[in-house]
């Protein structure tokens, strides 16, 4: 039998405003607290990117894509929880 302790979701997007384009990543955030028997996890899934309102997720997962954005994206999820 397995108890989990939790299992949390985020669903929302995080905005960057510069002056020269806006950015807005749409992602989802879970979060398992694990249990006795496995250790705790988290997945970050970058769903779509808008760039200046264009579509550009491809764009992103291609050239764009970065841990220094990740983390800025993490950060902001985690606080959600």
């Amino acid at each position: 039998m397995k108890i989990y302790l939790f299992k949390m979701k985020v669903v929302d997007s995080y905005y960057i405003e510069e002056e020269e384009y806006s950015m807005e990543i749409f992602y989802e955030y879970t979060e398992d607290g694990g249990d006795y028997y496995s250790p705790s996890s988290y997945d970050l899934e970058i769903k779509k990117v808008l760039i200046n309102s264009l579509d550009l997720t491809q764009f992103y997962w291609d050239f764009v894509e970065n841990e220094h954005i990740l983390d800025l994206i993490l950060k902001e999820a985690r606080d959600k929880i």
